[in-house]
């Protein structure tokens, strides 16, 4: 009967051995999918397969040697986009399209002033019969005769 020291070391060599076949299959199944023609999936499935069981593999035999294991897990976080700040490339556009907009609002409310104020006045004029006080000119004064 083998001691312990024996059976680990035969475990991790044929983890080793297990690993090193693998790999020739993993190198033969991405040889197998780059090929122009025939199917391309298959093999990466098969190889996906491979790795799998290969873990599983390696986890037990692991067991066997008691070799130190640790279990990693990555995790990702989904950021949301950065907001645009005053110092990006794009603050200058930006500053310059809300000045023209700006400017516009003003010329189309002045515009807006111009027109329609004098004909709202008319309007309310001949609706009314007597003028707006605002628009009405100043009276003479009485008491200069």
């Amino acid at each position: 009967m083998k001691s312990d020291d024996e059976l680990r070391h035969h475990a991790v060599a044929r983890l080793a051995q297990h690993l090193d076949i693998a790999s020739d299959l993993v190198l033969r199944c991405e040889q197998l999918s780059g090929m122009p023609e025939g199917d391309r999936v298959a093999p990466l499935y098969a190889a996906a397969r491979l790795l799998h069981a290969n873990a599983h593999i390696a986890r037990a035999l692991a067991q066997v040697a008691q070799a130190e294991t640790r279990r990693r897990t990555i995790v990702e976080y989904i950021q949301s986009p950065v907001a645009k700040t005053a110092d990006s490339n794009c603050s200058l556009e930006n500053q310059m399209e809300s000045a023209l907009r700006v400017k516009m609002l003003r010329y189309m409310k002045l515009l807006a002033d111009e027109t329609l104020n004098p004909a709202l006045r008319k309007a309310e004029v001949d609706a009314t019969g007597t003028p707006d006080e605002e628009t009405a000119p100043p009276a003479p004064d009485a008491g200069k005769a």
